[in-house]
């Protein structure tokens, strides 16, 4: 410690020999704040001080250097030497109040330095922490608040005993967005900047710190919730006497707000809420004295919406915003019970009657009936009124009567009153004396022009001037005074006592005294000449011709060629143009902008986009949707639909929503309580809600009851014809009229005074009964309608005129019902304003708005589900219909957050389809890179030991892998360290993986990561990434190809390898990839440079791609996958192939091209072709791009192109042959008796008329491809796929129906009888399966809607294929073939043999009969399952053949090698006659072959048993009857060669 003293001297010593001159230095307080600083009792060494700053005040400059020279408190502090940070150096014991001074010198540039001395006081060390007065601030703002206004104030106190202890500051420790602002000393929290619209609210936390020392924090959450109602500000008080009145507006204008009223004072706290309108008033009682002033404030509430609480106001009288409002509401003016209304900042009082004045303060004079006679009364000042007197009354009161009520004065003279009360008339022209009763003819003065003579008492004649004519003179004849026209022209007086000239050639003018220049131009094609004082002479010229002598054609007039309003105007080469307006265009201006006379609203829209010449579109505001914008998308925003009620976009409604109310709850919004919901009242009554939930039922009249239950006798009109209802022992009885009876007297007793014409005879009930052709009450009418002229189930009614209407069916309309209507007009299926169009098979398309979908369009289309990452983390957006937004808890905030994402389902007018917005993290805690890198070194070390990972912890490697995605997109060795983890699980136990892809789907949203990662990289242009490790080979590449100018033979390979331990090695297994570079070509032929970005991912092993099958477990390992993409290109269809050589799985054994199919999760081979194959590489192409590999065929022989062709050809050609015999049996088993008469025959033609239609169905499912239509092919495909579903489990069912016959009939041997045999079994094997068919449809129509190249069962519903088909098929075929056997070993071992035949060989006769059986049985179906392995062709063969043949094969040995129809067909031809019984006649020659020939003869019968009589003649006839007794020879009578009938007639062989 000495020697650093020492050292110190030394270099002051340095310092005082400088120059040291520089005056203007200073050193200076970084801080400013105090002049000491402070440090406090026992702090230990490090402890930070103060910074001091050095610099120059003319230059500016900075020091460069720092230093402590002070030789006592060197001990205790030290300054960093660049920085001027001073922090102590050792503890600090010296007591409180101690004062350690230092000098600091602070060196400049040019060796000049200044010194100054810092005081640092010792002080008390800081125990106590700042403290918020509540650990959460919950404020609210307006969305379009201005900035500048105050949100609110943070509070918070220090309980330091020591003053500098106690100072605070404020500070906000993050945002997002820069819109607030905190004042660092008084906590007041400011907007400063407009709010963004897609804020809902805004959360910051804010930081409060002591300036003790150490000094300490505290933290408070603010919560800012952003509302749509302003804060009020326009308030006005009134304080009378002890209550007080607060008024205020709302700015926002309209009904039914809420108001939550807060009112305090040093005494006491009022809170209240109370509802009302835009302006609304509340009386609050003062508690002492008028004198108490008092603070309040108010908010606003609007359904959902709240506004800010207003800033605490204090009441004073008569603020001077209490004009702005309602002075009746304030103020109450009108005294003595007046109404008071309104005016702009004034009022009117409407007095009661008596008083009267401004304010009715004045008593009301004419209130007191002053006037008499019930004349009217009205005050004209103060204290004076006027009376007006009704008709017959007069004087200043109306007391005296009226002289001239009784109309003294007569022929129209007016009477008027004296003021004597007595009258005088003023008599009409022509009329005089005291009453106007004397006439006087001239009086009238009726002579116009002249002097009136009376000549009677009633007539009078005119004596008329010069020039006028006429009875009354009234007729001026201007030419007989004189003649005005001039050159001998001559005057004809007209009307209106004028005249016109009629000039003779080359005059003109109105009184023929101008030579007419008309004669000097010649107007052509009926032009006339017209003469003006601005242009002078001029043709007129009919309309079509112009020009200055109506010479040329008027083509515009003629050819009107400028459509929608153009002008058209005639060019001088008799060539027309057209000048456009309103937007029109072209040469006559036939086409037009559609935006011009669009319908955007202007409210809703911002303005048009022109599509073509006739559409366009409205670019629609927010919050609203459509191609007018007139779809109101934001009704469900503010969850309008209350007490769970459930709220749907509705365009059909005024609202744009419909609430789904739930329980008992009814009303627009669900927010009314109805007890009607779940009460009903009974006949007709009406259910009226009461208050506090209960209702009551109004009911109808003749009922009573709680719920009109009980109904009152007599109460309707249900006597007839005048009948009286009387009650009798509480039931109804009728009293009819004399001509009436019956319970209701609804029958007459006679025909009174019926006339029936035309043959009508009269009923009882005096209605004419007429005959066909006539009608009327009478029968005199001819009946319109006999000859039934209405069409299609019309039905015909007459009409008074003699005529007729047709009412139509359903499904017709027309005069006589002959137009069938369309389905569409029908039914009207199609919902939400889509178009129905009618289809030709009867059916019908909706299509749908781009909103909706379904066969109905009732369905919402929605967004997908959807796996979407950021740096926030991961977030799982659900299925959501469009326009609605989603809100997700932030994936990395912490449990207790509120924070969340959001996205919204967007449909979007561009593209015509529902979208997902980008989604919107911004309130979320980010991961952070660091953290982010962290996590993925743990997720390495967990993967390091594949083996040893279950399949839960797969599924968290996933989960955790997905947080951190979007980190690995800008850090490529975070992206290699992904894949690295990746390609670990990739070595997984599959049994492990399967597991968790089953619960988790972890391979899938691996495989989706990776390629994630190819699509959303950043790669710079021209450049590419590559990441291999183990088991993946992962490459972007951004490539620039030259469109146009190509050439096919360059490619692109990708030949991937995997990181194999020390460094990259190829892979030793064939893996490449070859993509032509013309397959980038874009669609268009502009030549033009592009970038392409190819993503290539390259899998050691397929265990990402797994299938139910056991079989692929085993060589997943060996499975090589490569995917290939373009980026957002759909590349299907090339016509160039790409390729790809892969190694194959299993050497030397059959592999398959294939790709992943992501929609069913399977391999598939369509669009590839297997080019080459040898003992190890496979060579493959495809004309699309997606995942692909090579497949170890588990079943070999895959049948080629021309075996599926020739199999093919074999089934049609085979149906056909089998149609042909099908239809010969029916014929042949339809005629004879013989044949059809047992039960075995029946059977036979339903399973024959089964197996006709299902092969008819089958040939024409073969044509459908060849439609014209694509619509008409999927309709006939939906029908041909329900009748082969039909048809082939009927054909089944008669099948087994066989089997039990036979198995009856040749193994039990009994003959048992059985009522309604067929009946029955027609029931099982018709309606069993019709009853499937059904159930299928029922469940889902979509069963049956296939491809039209593929009309069956559609396998996409596993569960209607397997339980609507298969299982049916399987249990039968597996009956029929236990029963073959079963009947097999009858044939091939009889029971009755004799003993010398035991060891006999098998004949072909044994053979032919179960090969009868098999095909009858349909055994031979079989054959499609065991089509496996190496045997597949044969099998398939086989199968084909025989199945499509079955039909021919049954006609062969049901018919031609059956004696018993060949007798049949050989007694028809030769006699003519129809066989109806079995057996030979003598003239026809018998055969000892049964109907199956040999050992099966005539054993089909239920009630026959068959016996092979040809093998031994001495067989022992010795069988059971039906009744269990045995049959000997004795009691049987020889009926014919082998035949035999026992006492009842029945045969046996």
């Amino acid at each position: 410690m000495n020697h650093r003293i020492t050292r110190q001297l030394v270099y002051s010593s340095l310092y005082l020999l400088s120059v040291y001159t520089v005056a203007t230095i200073a050193v200076q307080d970084i801080y400013g704040v105090t002049p000491n600083a402070r440090i406090y009792r026992r702090a230990m060494a490090g402890v930070f001080v103060r910074k001091v700053v050095g610099y120059n005040n003319d230059t500016k400059e900075k020091a460069v250097s720092y230093q402590l020279f002070t030789q006592g408190e060197l001990i205790y502090f030290m300054i960093n030497k660049h920085s001027g940070e001073i922090s102590t150096m050792t503890a600090i014991d010296k007591p409180v109040g101690h004062q350690f001074a230092l000098n600091i010198r602070a060196a400049f540039k040019g060796n000049t330095f200044r010194d100054r001395q810092l005081l640092v006081d010792v002080v008390e060390n800081n125990k106590e922490a700042p403290q918020f007065s509540k650990s959460l601030y919950y404020f609210l703002v307006f969305q379009f608040e201005k900035p500048g206004k105050t949100i609110g104030y943070l509070n918070a106190t220090d309980e330091s005993k020591e003053d500098y202890n106690r100072q605070i500051t404020y500070e906000i420790q993050e945002q997002k967005y820069p819109i607030l602002s905190l004042d660092k000393h008084s906590g007041r929290l400011r907007l400063n900047d407009t709010l963004r619209l897609d804020l809902k609210d805004i959360n910051i936390t804010v930081k409060v710190s002591d300036n003790g020392l150490p000094s300490k924090t505290a933290y408070a959450l603010v919560k800012i919730k952003i509302v749509g109602l302003p804060e009020l500000e326009t308030f006005c008080t009134i304080t009378k006497g002890k209550t007080s009145q607060i008024c205020w507006q709302n700015p926002v204008h309209k009904l039914n707000y809420t108001y939550n009223i807060e009112i305090r004072n040093e005494k006491y706290h009022h809170r209240n809420t109370v509802s009302g309108g835009t302006e609304h008033c509340y009386n609050t009682p003062l508690r002492d004295s008028a004198n108490d002033s008092y603070f309040y404030r108010v908010q606003s509430k609007f359904f959902s919406e709240i506004s800010p609480y207003s800033q605490w106001r204090r009441a004073v009288h008569m603020r001077p915003d209490c004009d702005k409002f309602d002075q009746c509401l304030i103020r109450s003016p009108c005294a003595h019970g007046g109404t008071c209304v309104s005016k702009a900042n004034n009022f009117t009082c409407h007095c009661t009657r008596g008083w009267r004045g401004e304010t009715c303060e004045n008593e009301d004079t004419c209130a007191h009936k002053v006037c008499l006679n019930n004349g009217t009364c009205k005050m004209t000042s103060h204290n004076e009124f006027k009376c007006k007197c009704p008709d017959g009354y007069v004087g200043e009161f109306c007391e005296f009567s009226n002289p001239c009520t009784s109309i003294p004065c007569q022929n129209g003279a007016a009477c008027r009153i004296r003021s004597n009360a007595t009258f005088q008339c003023d008599c009409s022209p022509g009329y005089s004396g005291e009453v106007c009763d004397s006439l006087d003819p001239c009086g009238l003065k009726p002579c116009k022009n002249g002097k009136c003579i009376a000549v009677t008492e009633k007539d009078f004649k005119c004596q008329c001037k010069s020039g006028y004519t006429g009875p009354l003179c009234d007729v001026f004849n201007f030419c007989s005074l004189h003649n005005p026209c001039h050159n001998n022209g001559t005057c004809i007086p007209t009307q209106k006592n004028s005249y016109k000239c009629k000039c003779p050639t080359k005059y003109r003018g109105r009184n023929c005294s101008y030579l007419d220049p008309c004669i000097a131009i010649n107007c052509q094609n009926g032009g006339t000449c017209h003469i003006s004082n601005i242009t002078g002479k001029h043709c007129l010229c009919k309309p079509g011709f112009i020009g200055g002598e109506c010479q040329r054609r008027d083509l515009c007039y003629l050819l009107k060629p400028c459509k929608n309003g153009g002008t058209c105007i005639m060019n001088d080469n008799d060539t027309y143009k057209c000048l456009c307006v309103n937007g029109s265009i072209g040469g006559q201006c036939q086409l037009w902008d559609p935006c011009i006379s669009a319908t955007c609203p202007s409210n809703k829209s911002t303005g048009c986009v022109r599509l073509s010449d006739i559409a366009y579109r409205c670019k629609c505001k927010a919050g609203y949707t459509g191609d007018l914008c007139d779809l109101d998308a934001s009704g469900c925003q503010f969850s309008p639909c209350k007490n769970n009620g459930s709220c749907h976009l509705a365009f059909d409604t005024p609202a744009g929503y419909k609430c789904r109310c739930a329980g008992v709850y009814s009303g627009i919004h669900c927010d009314e309580w109805d007890p009607c919901m779940i009460n009903s009242c009974y006949n007709g009554g009406t259910c009226l809600k009461l208050n506090g939930g209960s209702y009551t039922c109004s009911c109808p009249k003749g009922y009573v009851g709680k719920m009109c239950e009980i109904e009152l006798a007599c109460h309707k009109d249900i006597c007839l014809n005048g009948g009286q209802c009387l009650v009798i022992y509480k039931q109804h009885v009728c009293v009819c009229l004399e001509n009436f009876t019956g319970l209701y007297c609804q029958e007459e007793i006679t025909c009174q005074n019926a006339t029936c014409y035309n043959g009508g005879f009269c009923k009882n009930n005096g209605v004419c009964q007429c005959l066909p052709d006539f009608t009327g009450e009478h029968c005199e009418t001819v009946n319109p309608c006999h000859s039934n002229p209405c069409l299609n189930g019309g039905t015909c009614r007459g009409t008074t005129d003699g005529g007729f209407n047709c009412t139509c069916m359903l499904s017709f309309e027309g005069n006589l019902c002959q137009k069938k209507l369309s389905v569409c007009v029908r039914l009207k299926p199609c919902n939400n304003r889509s178009v129905c169009t009618p289809t030709p098979s009867g059916g019908f398309i909706c299509n749908c708005k781009p909103q909706f979908s379904g066969e109905n369009c009732t369905e919402e289309v929605t967004c997908p589900e959807e796996l979407q990452t950021d740096k926030s983390g991961k977030y799982n957006w659900p299925e959501t219909t469009f326009n609605n937004t989603v809100d997700l808890p932030c994936s990395n905030d912490p449990a207790d957050s509120q924070m969340t994402a959001s996205r919204q389902c967007y449909f979007n007018t561009t593209l015509g389809k529902v979208v997902w917005l980008d989604m919107n993290t911004t309130l979320c805690l980010e991961i952070g890179r660091e953290k982010a890198s962290e996590t993925l070194q743990g997720l390495q070390a967990i993967a390091e030991d594949p083996s040893a990972l279950t399949a839960d912890q797969v599924a968290n490697l996933t989960e955790d892998l997905e947080n951190i995605f979007t980190y690995s997109l800008e850090d490529v060795e975070m992206a290699a360290t992904m894949t690295d983890v990746i390609s670990n699980m990739l070595e997984v136990n599959a049994t492990v993986l399967t597991s968790s892809n089953k619960r988790n789907k972890t391979s899938d949203r691996l495989r989706h990561l990776l390629e994630d990662y190819t699509a959303k990289a950043i790669v710079p242009k021209a450049s590419i990434i590559n990441i291999s490790s183990s088991n993946i080979n992962m490459m972007v590449r951004n490539i620039s190809v030259l469109h146009g100018n190509l050439d096919s033979n360059q490619t692109y390979d990708y030949d991937p390898y995997f990181d194999q331990g020390t460094q990259a090695m190829p892979d030793n297994n064939m893996l490449k990839f070859r993509i032509p570079l013309s397959v980038l070509q874009p669609t268009d032929n502009v030549t033009k440079i592009t970038n392409e970005r190819v993503q290539l991912i390259a899998y050691n092993n397929a265990k990402f791609f797994m299938v139910e099958n056991q079989a692929q477990l085993d060589y997943l390992d060996k499975q090589k996958v490569i995917y290939v993409k373009i980026k957002d290109r759909q590349l299907k269809n090339l016509t160039t192939p790409v390729s790809y050589m892969m190694s194959n799985v299993e050497p030397g054994k059959n592999n398959t091209c294939v790709f992943w199919n992501t929609l069913n999760s399977t391999w598939s081979t369509e669009g590839l072709t297997t080019k080459y194959i040898d003992p190890n590489i496979t060579l493959c192409e495809s004309t699309h791009l997606t995942s692909f590999s090579v497949l170890l065929n588990t079943s070999p022989g895959e049948l080629s192109e021309i075996h599926q062709k020739i199999l093919s050809y074999i089934s049609y050609i085979g149906c056909i042959i089998s149609i042909v015999g099908i239809l010969l049996t029916i014929i042949t088993y339809g005629l004879f008796g013989c044949l059809h008469g047992d039960h075995s025959g029946k059977i036979l033609l339903n399973l024959c008329t089964s197996m006709l239609l299902l092969n008819s169905v089958f040939l024409v499912t073969s044509q459908v491809d060849s439609m014209k239509t694509e619509e008409s092919a999927e309709a006939l495909c939906f029908n041909l796929t329900i009748l082969s579903h039909l048809f082939l489990l009927t054909t089944l069912a008669w099948m087994c129906v066989e089997a039990f016959n036979m198995y009856q009939l040749l193994v039990t041997v009994f003959s048992i009888y059985h009522s309604h045999f067929m009946l029955k079994r027609m029931f099982v094997a018709w309606g069993f399966p019709a009853l499937i068919v059904a159930i299928t449809l029922a469940v889902d129509l979509k069963n049956y809607k296939t491809p039209p190249e593929y009309c069956f069962l559609s396998h996409g519903n596993r569960t209607a294929f397997y339980a609507a088909l298969l299982a049916p098929a399987c249990i039968i075929l597996s009956i029929n073939s236990l029963v073959f056997a079963m009947v097999t070993k009858v044939i091939m071992k009889p029971k009755f043999k004799n003993k010398n035949q035991c060891n006999s060989p098998v004949t072909m006769v044994q053979v032919r009969g179960c090969f009868t059986v098999m095909v009858l049985l349909g055994v031979t179906w079989l054959f499609g399952p065991l089509a496996v392995n190496e045997i597949k062709l044969v099998f398939n063969y086989l199968f084909c053949i025989l199945n499509s043949l079955q039909g021919f094969f049954i006609f062969v040995f049901r018919c031609l090698l059956n004696p018993e129809a060949k007798m049949a067909w050989i007694q028809l031809i030769k006699m003519g006659t129809l066989k109806k019984k079995k057996g030979p006649r003598k003239s026809v020659d018998s055969s000892s072959n049964g109907m199956y020939g040999g050992p099966l003869a005539n054993r089909w019968s239920q009630k026959t048993m068959t016996i092979d009589i040809r093998e031994s003649a001495n067989l022992k006839r010795s069988v059971r009857s039906s009744n269990g007794s045995v049959i000997k020879n004795n009691p049987a009578k020889k009926y014919g060669s082998g035949d035999w009938e026992d006492k009842n007639g029945d045969a046996y062989q």
